[in-house]
C-alpha cells in the first residue's frame, strides 16, 4: 500500500474539506500550477448538480479565458458534469446539461470590463463561481452577489492567483471575512479560504516543481507570488530576469514572419515589431526587428511608409502581414486601412498581456533578436508603479515602454489564442 507524504495528505484534505463546504463563499487562492482552479471547479460542479436551483453564473476576465480555464479542458466542466454541452443562447454562451430531468444552465458571461455588470443585471442565479476574481471589475463582483440574494442554496466559488495585499478584493472580502467573529460569519453565512501551493497539485512532479521554480527569479515578487502563493506588493523590474536570456543571435531566414505590432505615440515614440513563428511552430515566436521612431511631427503616412521599408528590408508583403495597432490610435488604423493593410484594435488589458508575455518569455517560447536594441533597453529598466503597488494596484511606470506596449499588443493579439501555456 502506497503511504502518500504528509503534504499530499493535507492536499487531499483541503481538496474533501472543499467539497464538503456549504459556506456562503469559498475561495481557492495560491500559486500557479497548484491545482486550486481544478479543485475549485470539481466543487462547483458537484454543487449545480446536486443543488435545487437551475441558473447559475460563471465568469472570468474574457469570456475566452473562462472556455479556456474551465469549460473546454481536460478538467473543464464538459468532462467534469456528464452529458453536459456547451451553448450559444441568444448573445451570450452557457454549459447545459439536463439532471433528473431538470435542465440547469451555467450562463458563461467575461467580468473585466467597467460596463460588464451590466450583462447580468436583472438576472436571478442560485450561485456563482468567478475564475481570476481579482481580475474582475468591482461593479461586476458587487452586481453578481445581488444576483444570488434570492438563492434558498446561496453558495459562491472564487480562484485568484495572491495579489498586492491592499487589492480591493482583500480589504472589502477576503480579510474583512477572514477577520469576522463568529456571530458576523454565522449572519453571512459562512467563509471558507484555502490556500495552495505546486506540491498540492498531484499531477506536479518534483521534476516539474524544479522547473517551475527556476522560471521565476528568487526574491522577487514574482516568486513569491506565483511558487510560494504569497500576497505581496510587485516592486522593482517587471521582467527581473537578465535580458541576455530572452534577446539573441538567430537566423532570421526561417521566421514565418506574418504579424505586427503597434505602439503610435504623438507625444512619445511610434514603435512597431516584426514577429512571426520559426519554421511554423507555435511554441516557438521570434519577435525580429523593431521600427522606432521618436519624431513626434511626422503624419501617419509617414509612418506608412516607415512600415512598408521594415517590411521591404524583412521581404515580406505588407499586406500579408496581420497588424494590431494600439486600440486608441484610430487616425492610424483608419491609414493602414485605406491602403489595403489588414489591421485590428489590439488587445489592450495591461496586467493580462504582461503576465502572458511573462510567461512565454520564461518558459523560452518568445525570443527576441539582439539587432532590437530599443526593445532590449526597456526590458532592463521595465517597472511597477511602487506607490500605486502600495495601495493595491499594480501598473507599469509609464516611462520607456513603447517598445514593449508595441511587443504586448502584438502578442496578446496573435499568440496568446493560438497558444496553450
Amino acid at each position: 500500500m502506497q503511504i502518500l507524504p504528509p503534504t499530499r495528505i493535507e492536499a487531499c484534505r483541503k481538496v474533501r474539506a472543499g467539497f464538503e463546504s456549504r459556506a456562503f463563499l469559498n475561495v481557492w487562492e495560491g500559486a500557479v500550477r497548484s491545482g486550486k482552479t481544478v479543485f475549485a471547479l470539481m466543487a462547483f460542479a458537484n454543487y449545480v448538480i446536486s443543488s435545487s436551483g437551475t441558473a447559475f453564473l460563471l465568469s472570468g476576465r474574457t469570456v475566452k479565458t473562462i472556455e479556456k480555464n474551465t469549460v473546454l479542458n481536460d478538467f473543464g466542466l464538459l468532462n467534469l458534469i456528464p452529458g453536459s454541452k456547451y451553448k450559444k443562447i441568444g448573445e451570450s454562451r452557457a454549459v447545459v446539461f439536463r439532471t433528473n430531468n431538470v435542465t440547469k444552465t451555467i450562463s458563461v458571461v467575461g467580468a473585466s470590463d467597467i460596463r460588464a455588470y451590466m450583462q447580468i443585471r436583472g438576472n436571478t442565479y442560485s450561485g456563482w463561481f468567478a475564475d481570476e476574481i481579482n481580475m474582475h471589475d468591482k461593479s461586476f463582483v458587487e452586481e453578481a452577489l445581488r444576483r444570488t440574494a434570492m438563492s434558498v442554496d446561496r453558495r459562491h466559488y472564487w480562484t485568484l492567483n495572491p495579489d498586492a495585499p491592499m487589492h480591493w478584493i482583500y480589504t472589502e472580502y477576503l480579510d474583512r471575512y477572514s477577520n469576522m467573529d463568529s456571530e458576523g460569519l454565522d449572519r453571512l453565512g459562512g467563509f471558507k479560504i484555502w490556500q495552495y501551493v505546486p506540491r498540492d497539485n498531484p499531477a506536479m512532479t518534483p521534476k516539474m516543481i524544479a522547473s517551475l521554480e527556476e522560471q521565476y527569479p528568487k526574491n522577487t515578487y514574482l516568486y513569491d507570488r506565483y511558487v510560494l502563493g504569497k500576497r505581496c506588493v510587485a516592486e522593482g523590474l517587471i521582467f527581473p530576469l537578465s535580458v541576455d536570456n530572452f534577446f539573441r543571435d538567430f537566423e532570421i531566414n526561417p521566421v514565418v514572419i506574418k504579424y505586427c505590432g503597434i505602439d503610435f505615440g504623438t507625444n512619445h515614440p511610434t514603435t512597431m515589431v516584426f514577429f512571426g513563428t520559426f519554421l511554423g511552430n507555435k511554441n516557438d515566436w521570434r519577435m525580429v526587428a523593431e521600427y522606432f521612431d521618436e519624431k513626434s511631427d511626422k503624419t501617419t503616412y509617414d509612418h506608412y511608409v516607415g512600415f512598408l521599408q521594415m517590411c521591404k528590408k524583412l521581404h515580406v508583403d505588407p499586406r500579408k502581414i496581420n497588424v494590431a495597432i494600439d486600440p486608441a490610435a484610430n487616425v492610424l488604423r483608419k491609414e493602414f486601412l485605406q491602403r489595403g493593410i489588414p489591421v485590428v484594435r489590439a488587445k489592450n488589458a495591461v496586467l493580462p498581456g504582461i503576465d502572458f508575455l511573462r510567461k512565454g518569455i520564461y518558459a523560452g517560447h518568445i525570443i527576441f533578436h539582439n539587432s532590437m536594441i530599443h526593445s532590449k533597453k526597456e526590458f532592463g529598466t521595465y517597472s511597477w508603479n511602487e506607490k500605486l503597488s502600495a495601495v493595491g494596484e499594480d501598473k507599469p511606470i509609464k516611462i520607456g515602454d513603447d517598445c514593449i506596449d508595441a511587443i504586448r499588443y502584438g502578442a496578446f493579439t496573435f499568440i496568446e489564442p493560438v497558444v496553450k501555456w
